[in-house]
């Protein structure tokens, strides 16, 4: 496992990281997962290692090494937004009201890492 577990009443959103050579991109899976049974109910396979999940109302939001931000739905893990940071993300996605605010802050340990010391912040725009 690489980030850190985020928990909704539908579902565990688990992020992991497949790693290998470490000069070499890693692959990654964000696991949505039955917190009732342990099934697991989704999982989606990308080609970067994850950071940490956050879920908020029905969408989980998990940011990857290459420096991109998913939103999915917690129910079946489709994506619903993407964000390019422009720097590599390690760090967990915090929200408080409509602000999300995510570390990315890297050094350039393997070729598919965009470095970066920064803190990265959105604010939701709400559907009228």
């Amino acid at each position: 496992m690489e980030g850190t577990v985020a928990i909704s009443v539908e579902e565990f959103i688990v992020p992991a990281t497949r790693w290998g050579a470490w000069s070499a991109p890693a692959p990654g899976l964000v696991s949505g997962v039955d917190p009732v049974d342990g099934t697991v109910c989704w999982i989606i396979d990308l080609d970067r290692p994850t950071a940490a999940a956050t879920i908020v109302n029905d969408i989980a939001l998990f940011a990857t090494l290459d420096g991109v931000l998913h939103a999915v739905t917690v129910r079946d893990g489709r994506s619903v937004a993407t964000f390019d940071l422009h720097t590599s993300a390690n760090g967990g996605v915090a929200v408080a009201g409509d602000l999300v605010v995510l570390r990315a802050v890297t050094p350039a340990f393997a070729s598919f890492i965009q470095p970066g010391a920064d803190i990265v912040a959105y604010r939701l725009m709400h559907e009228s």
